[in-house]
């Protein structure tokens, strides 16, 4: 969010001191804005969402499964990556007698099972986490594959950007994806003070904070249109 927000200042390049070069980047920051959106559905969906232990911790050990699986993929040459790979090769085999084990898990059918103990970790589209945490058909679908057009080189963001002649109509490309960021961050308070009874008591002291990060909770659940 961080680095959205420095981008949303404006990027000056100052290596060439005979040449100003100055630009706004709105492709970056809707890279970064989806980034962070799926950080925010995928906490909501491993930790948050789960009514029972039993629900969560099959989440979170598919979750993590998925991750280290990826990592056994990559190819390595160092002996101290080849030893690493070779330790998570154990810790793949013990989520997988977790996850077996898990009453959820068992109650999935046997195709199901599989794509869990291939890494394939979630059970939801983003779209359905998204509208589960509370989001609007807006922003659980037609935000989101926005966003991914420029995450996935679409041609749209080449036409948008190619058009956007002026700073304020390249201000405009990116005002949107700064909203859905205020409201992945205030959903994530929210949902962290759910977690986190030492993050709620924090929030509770401080009513303004409060009734800001609500502000876009409601918006995120509310707005139906978007200017693309």
């Amino acid at each position: 969010s961080a680095s959205a927000f420095c981008l949303s200042r404006g990027t000056t390049i100052k290596d060439f001191p005979s040449v100003k070069i100055s630009f706004f980047d709105p492709a970056s920051i809707h890279v970064l804005t989806r980034a962070i959106l799926e950080t925010f559905l995928t906490f909501h969906y491993v930790f948050v969402a789960p009514k029972t232990d039993q629900i969560r911790d099959f989440r979170y050990w598919a979750w993590q499964l998925g991750g280290f699986y990826q990592r056994q993929k990559f190819p390595v040459q160092l002996p101290e990556s080849k030893q690493k790979q070779k330790n998570e090769k154990q810790i793949i085999e013990e989520l997988r007698t977790k996850l077996t084990s898990n009453p959820i898990f068992q109650s999935l059918k046997e195709r199901q099972q599989n794509k869990i103990l291939s890494g394939r970790w979630r059970q939801k589209s983003w779209r359905e986490i998204a509208l589960d945490a509370g989001f609007n058909e807006l922003h659980a679908s037609t935000v989101y594959s926005y966003l991914s057009e420029y995450a996935h080189s679409g041609s749209l963001g080449t036409l948008q950007i190619r058009q956007a002649k002026t700073k304020d109509i390249q201000r405009s490309l990116f005002a949107g994806s700064m909203n859905v960021i205020m409201i992945a961050i205030a959903n994530m308070i929210f949902s962290y003070c759910e977690i986190f009874p030492k993050g709620k008591k924090a929030l509770k002291t401080n009513p303004q904070a409060t009734n800001l990060a609500q502000i876009w909770v409601n918006i995120g659940q509310e707005a139906n249109i978007v200017d693309k």
